[in-house]
């Protein structure tokens, strides 16, 4: 069964490839839109929460990165219009770095940390 199959059934050491391949893309092409690396690796976090959560809705006949990337793109337009409060992501500090990060530290892969964050809402983070 070929990888994007893979992630399209909910395999997480899929998804964990894919990461690895794409994530120093995802980061770049979201720092064009933003123009802010820090608020940037905020935007990679949640598109890629994002992309696992649509995983089903992925065709695996289709092009994975142009995918990740109008995710990317909709989750920056989003930040940009003030959708998520302006507000960055509290739970960074549990994700851990990856080895194969391309082009930034900080890099995200840890699947169970994308598992444990779930939406982080204005409220929620309000609250922290």
């Amino acid at each position: 069964m070929d990888l994007l199959r893979r992630f399209a059934l909910g395999d997480i050491d899929a998804f964990e490839t894919l990461v690895q391949q794409f994530q120093g893309d995802i980061y770049a092409w979201i720092v064009r839109i933003v123009r802010d690396p820090g608020i940037a690796e905020d935007l990679t976090v949640e598109t890629l929460w994002r992309i696992y959560r649509a995983r089903q809705q992925f065709r695996t006949d289709g092009n994975f990165p142009a995918w990740a990337r109008r995710i990317a793109t909709n989750v920056a337009k989003f930040d940009a219009y003030g959708g998520n409060c302006n507000v960055k992501l509290t739970a960074l500090h549990r994700l851990k770095p990856s080895s194969n990060a391309k082009s930034h530290e900080g890099s995200i892969t840890s699947v169970a940390s994308l598992q444990s964050m779930g939406p982080l809402t204005c409220a929620q983070n309000e609250a922290r």
